[in-house]
């Protein structure tokens, strides 16, 4: 029992005592019932009568849920509630429940705030030994300082037993590939053994695997583990399988051959090699797992063929390493991919912003056909009424910071409200927009809407063939990626309606739904195949960390819509809002559900419902208003 009460004797402190010592001496008269004394703590000091009670004076009610306490504070939790051994949860809990019913009868027979205290006292010692009972880690403390013979209750050995609790613990979520829970038990190890090296290395790879925007943190412990403890050889065949999944499989084979002049384990290093080359330079997934061999992941990387001569005087496994990092011709890390990325969409961008801002008359410029999603309209609203030189009435001059649709709807709310005026005096005063004409003529420029979708999808193509990753065509296209990740697809829909319904309406003229969506399926797989097969794949071919190739290609895709001339009459102050709000509620979704999945089919499939969903509530829109 602990001695935590101090008396107050003759002006000193006197102390520590027990509250069974202090009982004791009240009961042989060798203290009096008056003295000052306070427990450890307290800021004021009371007779010593009113804080452990006397036994001479106290009910038999209150001495004896006392004594229940005493003895249940020198007991282990098993024992506290009358059991033995491991017990099984349900015993425990009706245990529980038998010894609280006895103590609401015990406190029938007492009264008062002494043994109300102490009746609480009693209730939490048994509710603890319940917790620690059924609580996984209180089990598996008393199971191992049982099998150890030491005592769980030493702050030391309870320390070293919550230890190996999480190591085996996290261990054992590893290999389940339950990564979150893997990287909470490893990071709490760390907690208390920052130095532990199996925690280092296997909290980085859970935390890899569970959150891909710590990709940089990982690779960055993964390196140091391998540098300072080399011949450690778990920590090295987890850097290989991520660095693989990465793409980066020429520096896995320097890293393991560096290894190999180093270590003096060749035969497990060589083993580690041999799983490599025998894979491709492949891992089961975008992470592989520690300890197991990996399995062929969808970024796949096709084997070097041919025979190689080998020097006299080497290993097997150092001339294997030397012709495969000397002779695979993968390029699966390219340093270069932001450049190439910048410079084809600084091209494609000034052709389309050119093209799409080109005025086959000055009233309407070419590519605000595309807003239309039917072309074969378009010169029905593109050229002056009355004006045989084809040029714009100064009135009919856009206003600053509105586009066509802007001034559309001015322009039939002012005839609505002027419709007593003769036809010349409406046209001079409320002229917004080109009249109607269907009798002028159709211009090539009424194709830029299938011109740009076309334009997109097939410049797309030969920058995924010709600039992708792998070697051979038919590799850099599987490695855009075509899997139906599940979580991914879930993902894809979730955004997909959240955005789609909160998107803005559009004005489209084209009477058919169903001609309108499949424009709109143009459209998203044109958009789909160029910035996520290409812009965002050839990114993670360079960034390791995946929030970066997110953001970089989000801010492409959201600048990709300056090129559209619905920008052409925009004040120019509220251009980076609109790129901003594009990148956020657009590219940036597509960008991260492309690179959690590694496939194109959930930033497809999202793409489509939100562009679906908008064309479907918008369609009709501008006939309504026109019909008035």
């Amino acid at each position: 029992m602990a001695k935590d009460y101090y008396l107050a004797i003759n002006g000193q402190a006197d102390g520590p005592f027990s509250e069974a010592e202090l009982r004791r001496r009240l009961a042989d008269g060798t203290l009096s019932p008056d003295t000052l004394a306070a427990q450890d703590g307290a800021a004021t000091w009371e007779p010593v009568e009113g804080l452990v009670g006397n036994p001479a004076t106290e009910p038999k009610s209150v001495r004896t849920l006392r004594a229940v306490r005493d003895r249940l504070q020198g007991k282990g939790p098993a024992e506290r509630l009358g059991l033995t051994g491991d017990p099984p949860e349900s015993l425990v809990r009706e245990h529980l429940q038998r010894l609280q019913k006895q103590l609401q009868k015990q406190m029938a027979e007492a009264e008062g705030p002494v043994a109300q205290g102490l009746a609480d006292e009693i209730e939490a010692l048994l509710e603890d030994a319940a917790i620690a009972l059924t609580n996984p880690l209180e089990r598996f403390i008393r199971s191992r300082a049982q099998s150890l013979g030491v005592d769980p209750t030493s702050e030391s050995n309870r320390g070293y037993i919550v230890n190996l609790y999480y190591q085996e613990e996290g261990s054992r979520a590893l290999a389940a590939e339950q990564w979150a829970k893997a990287a909470e038990f490893f990071g709490k190890l760390l907690e208390t053994q920052p130095d532990n090296v199996d925690g280092q290395w296997q909290h980085a790879l859970a935390l890899y695997q569970a959150n891909p925007l710590k990709t940089q943190e990982s690779l960055a412990t993964l390196r140091k583990v391998v540098a300072e403890y080399p011949q450690r050889v778990e920590p090295l065949s987890a850097l290989v399988d991520l660095l693989i999944s990465l793409g980066r499989r020429d520096e896995a084979l320097s890293l393991l051959k560096t290894a190999m002049e180093n270590s003096d384990k060749k035969a497990k290093i060589k083993a580690i090699f041999d799983r490599v080359r025998a894979s491709g330079g492949s891992a089961d997934s975008p992470r592989g797992r520690a300890g197991t061999a990996p399995k062929p992941t969808s970024r796949k990387s096709t084997q070097s063929k041919g025979k190689r001569n080998t020097k006299p005087g080497t290993s097997r496994a150092d001339s294997l390493i030397a012709a495969a990092s000397e002779g695979s011709g993968e390029k699966t890390h390219d340093g270069m991919a932001f450049v190439k990325v910048a410079l084809v969409c600084a091209a494609l961008f000034g052709w389309l912003w050119h093209a799409s801002t080109a005025t086959p008359n000055r009233c309407f410029p070419a590519g605000e056909q595309e807003y239309f999603y039917d072309p074969g309209n378009y010169y029905q609203y593109a050229v002056p009424g009355g004006e045989s030189t084809g040029q714009c009435l100064p009135s009919m001059k856009p206003r600053p910071g509105k586009s066509f649709f802007n001034n559309l709807e001015a322009e039939l709310d002012c005839r609505g409200k002027n419709a007593g005026l003769g036809a010349a005096e409406l046209q001079q005063r409320c002229a917004r927009i080109p009249y109607p004409d269907a009798s002028s003529s159709v211009g090539s420029a009424q194709n830029f809407f299938y011109v740009r979708r076309l334009a997109l999808l097939f410049i797309g193509l030969l920058l995924i063939v010709f600039l992708g990753s792998g070697e051979g065509f038919g590799a850099r296209l599987q490695n855009v990626g075509f899997g139906l990740d599940p979580a991914g697809m879930a993902a894809a829909v979730f955004f997909g309606l959240v955005l789609g319904l909160m998107a803005p309406t559009q004005f489209v003229l084209n009477a058919s739904l169903g001609g309108l969506l499949g424009l709109t399926l143009l459209h998203v797989l044109s958009e789909e195949v160029f910035f996520r097969g290409f812009v965002t794949r050839k990114l993670m071919d360079q960034f390791d960390a995946p929030m970066v190739v997110i953001v970089v290609s989000g801010l492409i895709f959201g600048i990709y819509h300056l090129t559209f001339a619905s920008f052409y009459w925009m004040d120019p102050g509220r251009l980076p809002m609109a790129v901003g709000m594009l990148t956020v509620g657009a590219g940036i979704p597509y960008a991260w559900l492309y690179v959690k999945s590694e496939s194109i089919f959930p930033p497809l499939t999202c793409h489509l419902l939100v562009n679906g969903l908008m064309m479907w509530s918008s369609h009709g829109n501008v006939q309504g208003l026109l019909a008035g």
